[in-house]
């Protein structure tokens, strides 16, 4: 798979935009905040979420509390919980995500594994 480059930006806690050099126009801004609330860790914890657009570049995302990465694709052995959000109620992206409690990211360039801590 042949894709574009993302730059990440962290814009405040929890908080980050998402842009292409290759798409000045776009711009995916996404608050974790909500969501991390909601899942409540309590130690290390992994937030996975498929990347809403552009269509055509869209990628797994995973963000850790402090850093948002993206991957073509992932693995975790650990259990994974659904957690969505009432979508009337919270107005920012992401609205739903895979929660890894007690889990932390390895970094294996394009794929990334979820392992426990």
């Amino acid at each position: 798979m042949n894709m574009r480059t993302q730059t990440i930006r962290k814009i405040s806690d929890k908080r980050v935009i998402l842009t292409y050099s290759e798409l000045p126009k776009f711009r995916l801004v996404m608050d974790f905040g909500p969501l991390w609330a909601a899942a409540a860790p309590t130690g290390p914890c992994c937030l996975v979420h498929w990347q809403a657009k552009p269509r055509g570049e869209r990628r797994w995302g995973i963000f850790d509390g402090e850093t948002y990465r993206s991957f073509e694709s992932y693995r975790s052995e650990l259990p994974g919980e659904g957690l969505q959000l009432d979508e009337s109620a919270v107005l920012t992206v992401p609205t739903a995500v895979i929660c890894y409690r007690g889990a932390r990211v390895i970094d294996h360039g394009n794929t990334a594994e979820i392992v426990g801590v």
